[in-house]
Formats: structure tokens, C-alpha cells, sequence
């Protein structure tokens, strides 16, 4: 059960580290294969990487949660509505 919880809770994150992931591959190939030099500050660098992960899922989570419950309103298309809504209407 609790494992379970945790699965779920630790979800945002996997999900915003598989975005994430081409992003910082090819980051890697480039300074290691193509510039061929260390990664300078590497413990400054995942704890930034480590932020941004958490702040993607936050984005993710709350964008999920605050935009998708109100799409349905904007199914209509533009003018359809701003013709319903009498902005278009002739005098």
C-alpha cells in the first residue's frame, strides 16, 4: 500500500526526467565527445538539474490540474464564440 503511494507521489518526477533526458544527453555528448572537456562544477550542476526536474513536475502537475478541467469551454472555436457573444453583431 504505501509503496504504492510512493510510486505514485515519485510519478511526476519520472515523467518529468524522461523530458528532460534527450535535453541533457545531448548537453553530455557535446561536452564530453565534441568539446572533449570535464564537466565543470558537477555537483552545482545536478543540484540545478535536480531543481529543474522538480519544478517541471510541479508545472506539469498544476497544469494538468488547472488547464485541462477548463478546456471544455474552449472547444468553441474563436469566432464562434465571439459572434455568440455579441461582439461581431452588426449595429
Amino acid at each position: 500500500m504505501r509503496i504504492g503511494m510512493l510510486l505514485s507521489a515519485l510519478r511526476p518526477l519520472w515523467e518529468a526526467a524522461r523530458d528532460l533526458a534527450p535535453i541533457v544527453l545531448v548537453i553530455l555528448f557535446f561536452q564530453l565527445v565534441v568539446l572533449q572537456q570535464p564537466i565543470p562544477h558537477l555537483a552545482d550542476l545536478l543540484t540545478g538539474l535536480l531543481l529543474v526536474l522538480i519544478g517541471l513536475a510541479c508545472l506539469c502537475a498544476g497544469w494538468r490540474s488547472g488547464c485541462f478541467r477548463s478546456v471544455s469551454r474552449w472547444r468553441m472555436p474563436l469566432p464562434t464564440r465571439a459572434i455568440s457573444s455579441g461582439c461581431c453583431s452588426s449595429p
